[in-house]
């Protein structure tokens, strides 16, 4: 059985530079990639062999033309992909320092401006997993609006929620509050909520990972990970806490990697048989998180995001 997964928000194009070991300020050469972390995620179920239905706004240019070949090319459902006479597409410029780390900066464009009317309820009904992945789904404007139309018809129907918050410290600035306050509000609807260690600390303000955990488990989450890099990921619910080790890889671009994972977390959601079964037995509960850790750790080992996600033979290699 494959269940349909639904996500919108941010696709754009990532500017990659050549020029290695640099920042963005002394950074010359550019190539250019597909990328937004719905569309990554997606990218990732997808080349595992998921059911991916992708919703954003891009521009009525080359560069959107682009984006929509790339979600085809990589077996996403693009028919939700919205061309805009007006905004361009938006693009995003990348360098990679020496320890594989990003340096990033946005030039926002159509994904802003995506209208609820737009989106086809038909496909939509047909999807059983909501993804809410969006780095800008959060931040206002039209496209905000769309997203929390978007939770509620999903808690509605009781689909299954799973919440990334892609926080980005240039989109909030002095805004930690909203932001708080914004991710609270998916966080009590969530079945699953996956996030960095930085994220976990600025959206509960605790000091360890226990504590941090436990208090998004309060909110509503059924289910926390947090992703701790080459260190793996540490997952809670009720009654379980503990670290899921990752695997040792020779990183040269970490782009995508939180993205990777969660992907791979909905693909073996999407194909369970029970979907209740990461909350009943610890032995499923660590063998998804241990999948999700080695499709991060694979697309640490690439350069690009949705190409550097891996397929279901790529996974097999590294399988324990």
């Amino acid at each position: 059985m494959k269940r349909d997964v639904f996500a919108m928000g941010e696709l754009l194009i990532d500017f990659m530079s050549t020029d290695r070991d640099t920042d963005l300020l002394n950074a010359k050469s550019f190539i250019k990639k597909a990328g937004g972390a719905p569309p990554n995620a997606l990218a990732a179920l997808s080349k595992l062999g998921g059911n991916a239905v992708i919703a954003s706004k891009v521009g009525n240019d080359p560069f959107g033309d682009f984006l929509v070949n790339e979600c085809r090319k990589y077996g996403m459902d693009t028919r939700m992909i919205i061309k805009d006479p007006k905004y361009s597409t938006t693009l995003a410029f990348v360098s990679l320092t020496a320890d594989g780390e990003r340096d990033f900066t946005f030039v926002r464009g159509a994904d802003e401006h995506l209208a609820f009317k737009e989106l086809d309820q038909d496909i939509i009904g047909k999807c059983r997993i909501f993804h809410f992945g969006a780095a800008t789904g959060l931040l206002g404007g039209e496209t905000y609006d769309t997203y929390m139309k978007m939770l509620d018809i999903a808690i509605k129907k009781d689909a299954y929620i799973v919440f990334d918050p892609n926080y980005r410290q240039d989109f909030w600035k002095e805004r930690a509050s909203v932001f708080r306050k914004r991710c609270r509000r998916l966080i009590e609807a969530s079945d699953i909520v996956k996030v960095s260690d930085e994220e976990l600390r600025i959206i509960t303000k605790k000091k360890t990972l226990k504590a941090g955990a436990r208090a998004l488990l309060d909110m509503g989450a059924r289910l926390v990970c947090v992703t701790l890099g080459k260190k793996g990921a540490f997952a809670a619910r009720k009654n379980y806490q503990r670290i899921i080790p990752g695997i040792k890889v020779s990183c040269i671009d970490s782009t995508g990697a939180g993205d990777a994972f969660i992907g791979a977390l909905l693909y073996r959601l999407s194909t369970a048989d029970d979907m209740e079964s990461i909350y009943k037995d610890d032995r499923i509960l660590e063998e998804y998180v241990r999948y999700a850790n080695i499709a991060g750790a694979v697309c640490c080992t690439r350069l690009g995001a949705m190409e550097g996600m891996p397929t279901a033979s790529d996974m097999e290699i590294y399988k324990p």
